[in-house]
């Protein structure tokens, strides 16, 4: 599970070298890791977009905006069929 706020973000759950026991606990809140912001996150996106822009090196987001959909997508269908579902699960469904 990824947790995003305004200043900071936290993963939670199953990642193979963490080095918190509770790892694999799906229904654990403890955070394995979090990452502070400098500032509020949409400062620091609007920053690196500016930036990239400036450098001459803009990013093709079409791989990001996919990967995005098909997260919020997984997530629906977690909630509508109250379990856990994979992405080999949800792409096949597709």
């Amino acid at each position: 599970m990824l947790e995003t706020a305004r200043t900071y973000y936290k993963l939670h759950g199953p990642i193979a070298a963490t080095r918190l026991a509770n790892d694999d606990k799906l229904d654990d809140t403890c955070p394995i890791e979090r990452v502070p912001t400098k500032r509020g996150i949409t400062i620091d996106a609007v920053e690196a977009f500016f930036t990239s822009i400036v450098e001459g090196k803009a990013r093709n987001m079409s791989q990001d905006a996919g990967i995005s959909t098909l997260t919020s997508i997984l997530g629906r269908m977690t909630c509508e069929f109250q379990r856990q579902i994979t992405w080999d699960e949800m792409l096949r469904t597709g």
